[in-house]
C-alpha cells in the first residue's frame, strides 16, 4: 500500500514539482495515507475483512488523489498558492494527465500481448516468458506509466484540460432536464413515493454528484472562463440549487430505512457520503442566491474537498466505525 501510493503519487507531482521536490511530498504523503489505513485494520483480525469493507478502496481513492492538488500549488511554480483558479487548474490537469497515462498504459500492454502472440507464431517466446518473471509487469506498467506522464506534462499545452471541461458543459441543459423531470414525477407520483428496484439514496447521491461535476466545470475559474449567454447560466445556477434538494431526498430515504431496520455498515458509509452531498447542496443553495454566486461557489468547493478528506480519513482510520455503529444498533 506504501510503495503504491508513494510511486503514484511521485510520477504524479513529478512533472509540476520536479524530483526532488515531488518525492519529498509524495513520502509525507504516502506516509500519512498509509498510517490511517493500518490504523484502520487494526480494527480487524484479518486484513482480507478490511480490504472487503465497500469504503476501504473509495476512501483510500479519495485520499491518494484529492490532496495532490494541494501540493502542487503550495510547492509548485507559485508557491503557497492555494487560491481557487489555481487548485481547479491544477486539479483537472492531473486529472487529463492520469486519463492520458492510463490510456498509454493499455495501448503499451496490448502490444506487449500482440508482438508476443506474433512473436510465438515463429516459435519466439521471449516476451511470453519474460513477462511471467513477477517483477516485470509491474516494470513494464511503472515505465509506461511514468513515460506517458513526463511526455503529458510537457505536452500540458496541447493537452488542454479544457476541452473535457467544455464538454462537460455541455451536459449542463441535458442534466437540468432529467433533473426538472425528476422533481416533478417525484410531485405528481408523491412524496412517499420510494422506488424498491435500485438504492434510492445511492441513486440519489450518484446524480448529486454528476450535477456538482457539470456545474464545476461550468463555472470554471473565473466569471471570464465560465459558460456564458443566458440560457447555460440560468440553467447552472438553477442546478446549484438542485443539489440540495436530491440530497435531501437522498438522506431522507436513507433514514426511513434506517427507522425501520437500524444501522448497518452500508448505511452508515451511505450517512456518511449523504452528509457531504449535504454540505455540497446548502453551500450551493446558499451562494446562489447571493451576488457573485459563483465565486462562493468556487469558494465552497475548497471548503468541500477539505471536508471529503478529513471525512474518507475518519473512515479509512475506522475513528468513525461503521461496524461498531451498526453493532450497537443491532444489539440495544
Amino acid at each position: 500500500m506504501f510503495s503504491f501510493i508513494l510511486s503514484g503519487a511521485w510520477l504524479l507531482l513529478a512533472g509540476p514539482l520536479g524530483l526532488l521536490r515531488a518525492g519529498g511530498a509524495g513520502l509525507a504523503h504516502s506516509i500519512v495515507v498509509t498510517a490511517l489505513f493500518i490504523l484502520g485494520g487494526l480494527q480487524f483480525e484479518a486484513i482480507g475483512q478490511y480490504l472487503a469493507l465497500p469504503v476501504v478502496p473509495v476512501a483510500l481513492f479519495v485520499l491518494a488523489t484529492v490532496p495532490l492538488p494541494f501540493w502542487v500549488s503550495g510547492l509548485g511554480r507559485t508557491r503557497n498558492d492555494w487560491g481557487y483558479a489555481a487548485l481547479f487548474s491544477d486539479s483537472w490537469d492531473g486529472v487529463v494527465r492520469g486519463f492520458a497515462a492510463l490510456l498509454f498504459v493499455g495501448i503499451a500492454w496490448g502490444l506487449v500481448f500482440v508482438s508476443s502472440t506474433v512473436l510465438q507464431m515463429v516459435g519466439i517466446d521471449w516476451i511470453a516468458r519474460a513477462i511471467e518473471i513477477e517483477w516485470m509487469p509491474f516494470t513494464i506498467t511503472g515505465g509506461a506509466l511514468g513515460l506517458a506522464l513526463a511526455v503529458s506534462y510537457e505536452l500540458r499545452t496541447t493537452l488542454s484540460p479544457a476541452i473535457i471541461q467544455r464538454l462537460l458543459c455541455l451536459l449542463v441543459p441535458v442534466v437540468f432536464a432529467v433533473a426538472a423531470l425528476f422533481l416533478a414525477g417525484r410531485a405528481i407520483r408523491g412524496v412517499g413515493f420510494l422506488p424498491e428496484l435500485f438504492s434510492t439514496a445511492g441513486t440519489l447521491m450518484g446524480f448529486a454528484a454528476v450535477i456538482a461535476t457539470v456545474v464545476t466545470a461550468a463555472v470554471d475559474l473565473s466569471d471570464d472562463e465560465a459558460v456564458q449567454g443566458r440560457i447555460m447560466v440560468t440553467c447552472t445556477r438553477l442546478l446549484a440549487g438542485i443539489v440540495l434538494v436530491f440530497a435531501l431526498i437522498a438522506a431522507w430515504s436513507l433514514w426511513l430505512r434506517v427507522a425501520a431496520y437500524g444501522w448497518t455498515p452500508e448505511r452508515v458509509n451511505a450517512a456518511a457520503f449523504a452528509f457531504i452531498a449535504l454540505g455540497y447542496g446548502v453551500f450551493y443553495a446558499v451562494s446562489v442566491v447571493m451576488r457573485a454566486w459563483r465565486t462562493r461557489m468556487r469558494q465552497s468547493n475548497i471548503l468541500q474537498a477539505v471536508v471529503l478528506v478529513l471525512k474518507m480519513a475518519a473512515m479509512l482510520s475506522s475513528l468513525v466505525s461503521s461496524e461498531r455503529i451498526s453493532a450497537k444498533s443491532q444489539f440495544s
